[in-house]
């Protein structure tokens, strides 16, 4: 499962958080927890708003049913930035956040179609400023709908998270289970996806989902 840059996900989300009134150190937790899906969803493609491919050549499998699951996570993530333990919050939120990076960035390509790009100078979905952009104002747009739904109260208690400190490693295994990255299997993981990219069927190949529909239904 390939991904924005981890750092890039930790600058972006830091610089949304202090635009929204985080603190410093409140940005830097969540910050932290927006790479974290990287670490522990690496393999999983919903997270990562990604379509799912089958085992065969890398082809997409529906991308609707992708798209749906997507905006469903990110219900599940604002449901449990409501009712987790106050130490919880940012982590979820964090989660949250780099959902929306990655289908900003990656407007639900599948991974073999990633790994192909990437290889690119010019089509490189991680280096471009242009998506970069779109992830702000989707994050922005985020925020202000979180900020609705949550209400002034609960969202001034979230931007404060009094007390919140990062997880350690056993409190964060414990909260998302082991991590599911390792460098080797990214590795072999991207030659693999490449080569499936290639023999897939051109008809296949592309996918793009209608990232304001997702958002939309994310939100609602």
């Amino acid at each position: 499962m390939e991904n924005m840059i981890p750092y890039l996900h930790k600058r972006q989300a830091m610089a949304v958080a202090r635009e929204y009134g985080f603190s410093k150190e409140t940005a830097g937790i969540l910050g932290q927890s927006a790479q974290w899906t990287d670490w522990h969803r690496w393999n999983k493609c919903i997270p990562n708003a990604a379509t799912p491919s089958t085992t065969e050549y890398g082809e997409p499998t529906d991308p609707k049913l992708a798209s749906q699951a997507t905006s469903a996570q990110l219900k599940e993530y604002i449901a449990q930035i409501q009712h987790s333990p106050s130490s919880e919050r940012l982590v979820w939120l964090g989660f949250a956040i780099h959902l929306i990076q990655d289908l900003a960035v990656h407007q639900g390509m599948t991974n073999e179609e990633h790994a192909v790009r990437t290889l690119s100078l010019f089509f490189n979905p991680d280096w471009n400023l242009r998506d970069y952009a779109r992830a702000r104002k989707l994050l922005r747009r985020f925020m202000d709908a979180l900020h609705q739904k949550i209400g002034d109260e609960a969202f001034d208690e979230l931007r404060q998270s009094a007390g919140a400190r990062p997880l350690n490693n056993s409190e964060r295994e414990k909260l998302l289970g082991p991590t599911d990255f390792s460098l080797r299997s990214a590795v072999f993981g991207f030659m693999q996806k490449v080569f499936e990219y290639i023999f897939a069927k051109p008809e296949r190949r592309r996918v793009r989902w209608d990232l304001d529909a997702v958002l939309s239904e994310g939100l609602r």
